[in-house]
């Protein structure tokens, strides 16, 4: 081998051939379609992805959520309609707190989408209508690779996964881009559609989903 000039020369049969191209064959994804949670527009200098958040898992949510929450009503209902000591309105307190959270977190999978905007100078990612963290705004030019990373979470039920887009900026910082998708489709699609719209070449990278 010769790593200057990256060509190698076969011992059997002498024959030379350069294998950086071969590798690069080999490391290349497929072009993966349209899944249809995302929406794509092209136009006007500017590449527009959005992803609705709605999935199966949401309905069965707002289920879980209406018994939760009726329980808590029920409760209150009967505690301080009565002389029932302060201690009984204070001690399912962190279920309100939970049942809250996971009701705002249902009402968001049912209304809310992801809007990633990439432009030739910025790009952004926003979560709308009903706030939830994680909008991101980045200069095109301090992006240097994205990536997509495989997350497993374990419960009661087994084990999951979810998928997400991670950036590279030119710091060596990874950020994320976008995270909590339900399948690998999504993830790679963004990736590939966000490197192909900014001209970012698409190279390996340790601990991404393997190629």
């Amino acid at each position: 081998m010769n790593l200057d000039r990256m060509v190698a020369k076969c011992r059997a049969c002498h024959a030379v051939f350069d294998f950086q191209a071969t590798a690069a064959t080999r490391t290349r994804r497929d072009a993966v379609p349209l899944p249809s949670a995302i929406q794509l527009d092209a136009r006007g200098g500017e590449l527009v992805l959005t992803r609705a958040w709605r999935s199966p898992k949401f309905y069965f949510m707002a289920f879980f959520c209406v018994i939760w929450d009726g329980f808590l009503f029920f409760w209150y209902a009967m505690t301080l309609g009565t002389d029932a000591p302060l201690l009984f309105a204070l001690v399912p307190v962190l279920h309100v707190g939970a049942g809250v959270w996971l009701t705002y977190f249902t009402l968001c999978g049912f209304v809310n989408k992801t809007r990633i905007v990439a432009r030739s100078d910025v790009l952004t990612v926003r979560h709308q209508p009903l706030p939830w963290p994680g909008a991101r705004t980045f200069p095109t030019a301090e992006l240097s690779q994205l990536f997509t990373v495989e997350r497993e979470h374990r419960g009661k039920n087994g084990t999951s996964h979810t998928y997400e887009v991670t950036a590279r900026v030119s710091r060596g910082a990874d950020v994320k881009l976008i995270a909590g998708l339900p399948d690998q489709a999504q993830a790679l699609f963004i990736e590939q559609q966000l490197e192909a719209f900014l001209g970012i070449h698409d190279e390996p990278v340790v601990g991404e989903i393997p190629r």
